[in-house]
């Protein structure tokens, strides 16, 4: 008998101190701010995630170590030709995307010493060989699993055919034009 009242001793709930309930409480709520402060964050990836795909820029993710392109955005892909099989675990080099490998070189080292690139202008080659001029810009993104880089380009061949037309035009009417800014009164006259 004893040892039976000894046993429902051990199951039932012993009184609490004042103490013991303070650090209950302590407990409980660092696991509510850690799961607020995971669901605040589960947030901003689902944001970012809708950004990544809706934008009209071309967007990547590759992996840190390897290079390797882990996600791409649909620009990416209905700009470059290629489908998300031919790009996802491959790098840029395996794709034969920069037309001068040198420059990708180039921008790896300046994105290493200052940890971001902005408004570089680069020429990238389409799965079927066609040269597209781009403005890129890259950022590194440490995420709980590994680390990224962001790169984003916008493609701006069209913009600078256009500019090269109307200087063709331009120089082969053999006229002159001039252009003012009424809020600066300055006006801009052509050779």
């Amino acid at each position: 008998m004893k040892d039976s009242l000894y046993h429902l001793e051990m199951f039932m709930p012993k009184t609490k101190t004042k103490m013991d309930i303070q650090i209950e409480l302590e407990a409980a709520q660092k696991r509510v701010a850690e799961l607020e402060e995971a669901l605040g964050s589960n947030r901003v990836e689902q944001h970012f995630a809708s950004v990544f795909r809706a934008s009209p820029s071309q967007m990547a993710l590759t992996d840190q170590t390897t290079g390797k392109y882990i996600e791409v955005n649909e620009s990416f892909l209905g700009s470059l030709g290629f489908s998300r099989e031919e790009v996802l675990g491959k790098t840029a080099t395996e794709l034969n995307l920069f037309v001068n490998p040198q420059q990708r070189q180039e921008l790896l080292l300046k994105m290493r010493d200052q940890n971001f690139l902005k408004n570089e202008h680069v020429l990238v080659r389409a799965k079927t060989g066609e040269v597209r001029h781009g403005i890129f810009s890259a950022e590194f993104i440490n995420t709980n699993e590994q680390k990224l880089l962001l790169t984003v380009m916008n493609d701006v061949t069209e913009k600078l055919e256009a500019e090269q037309r109307w200087q063709f035009a331009l120089d082969g009417a053999d006229e002159g034009v001039w252009d003012w800014d009424p809020q600066t009164n300055k006006v801009f006259y052509s050779k």
